[in-house]
């Protein structure tokens, strides 16, 4: 099934909750914009790259140096800090939403979206581990001074009988 090129543009920052869609951040509205000298056959070279990479990355067979390629394409037509700067707004807006109580089932999905691809939970779980790592580590540690103390006290014991 070909997937559906929706571009967004700055007003209209929401992801699609349709799974099928894949989706571009553009000035499409802006003449002068990032795309403004780009050809549209090269725009949609570009954009057909974004899809085979989002394709490839969502069925983990994304190969080593390909996010950079996107990415160096992306600086090649002038485009890759208006895109970042968009990732950061997006991010921004769906956070406020969130926090003020405002969001929409498809800001909570894209709030999922950027946490998976951030791995920020991944690095608190990680972080977690090591708590419990080091928790465990001083209990052992307590567990065999209690057991010095205890065979000192049962020895004690034994010797005043």
């Amino acid at each position: 099934m070909a997937k559906a090129l929706t571009l967004l543009s700055p007003e209209n920052d929401s992801y699609p909750s349709n799974p099928d869609t894949s989706t571009v951040l553009c000035d499409t509205e802006n003449r002068d914009g990032p795309f403004a000298d780009t050809d549209t056959s090269t725009k949609v070279a570009l954009f057909s790259g974004y899809t085979c990479f989002k394709d490839k990355m969502l069925k983990g067979e994304l190969g080593e140096g390909d996010a950079k390629d996107f990415w160096t394409k992306c600086q090649s037509h002038q485009c890759r800090q208006f895109l970042l700067e968009n990732i950061e707004k997006s991010v921004k807006s769906v956070s406020q939403k969130i926090l003020s109580g405002e969001a929409e089932d498809q800001d909570y999905e894209t709030a999922l979206r950027y946490l998976w691809g951030s791995e920020c939970l991944e690095s608190v779980i990680i972080q977690e581990k090591q708590e419990i790592q080091w928790k465990l580590q001083s209990l052992e540690e307590t567990k065999e001074r209690l057991q010095k103390n205890y065979k000192a006290l049962t020895d004690l014991l034994g010797k005043g009988k």
